[in-house]
């Protein structure tokens, strides 16, 4: 199935260092390390501790790598828009704990249909970081 026009594609590997080379190129982050979980502006940190990673979502504003560890092994899914997708674009808060980032999350919900014309969401990704948040 074709969900929406994105471009996806997936690889495999027997750990998350030997995904390096994809990782190059994005301007955010959201890291899950076994003892923390990091949101970061890439163009100013370093992406480290690939030994302690569990989960990683790594994004701009037309791709997503996300990479993780199942059954099978360490995958890897790249989603890039082709600019024929349809969404739903929201601004979300972050929580004070990720404030260093001190950003709203952007995230893009993709639309496809079924058989029958009815619109459902079929992908949700990451895409921006901004603006500053006030909590009252």
């Amino acid at each position: 199935m074709k969900i929406t026009e994105l471009d996806i594609e997936r690889k495999e590997a027997d750990c998350a260092s030997d995904f390096s080379e994809m990782m190059q190129g994005y301007e955010y982050g959201l890291f899950y390390y076994l003892s923390e979980v990091k949101l970061m502006d890439l163009k100013n940190n370093t992406i480290l501790h690939l030994d302690q990673l569990l989960e990683a979502r790594l994004f701009s504003e037309d791709k997503e790598l996300h990479i993780f560890e199942n059954e099978v092994g360490w995958q890897a899914v790249l989603i890039r828009e082709t600019g024929r997708e349809e969404y739903i674009e929201e601004w979300c808060p972050i929580s004070r704990e990720f404030q260093e980032a001190g950003k709203q999350l952007g995230v893009r919900r993709y639309i496809s249909y079924d058989d029958d014309g009815q619109a459902y969401v079929a992908l949700t990704r990451l895409f921006a970081l901004k603006g500053e948040i006030r909590y009252e």
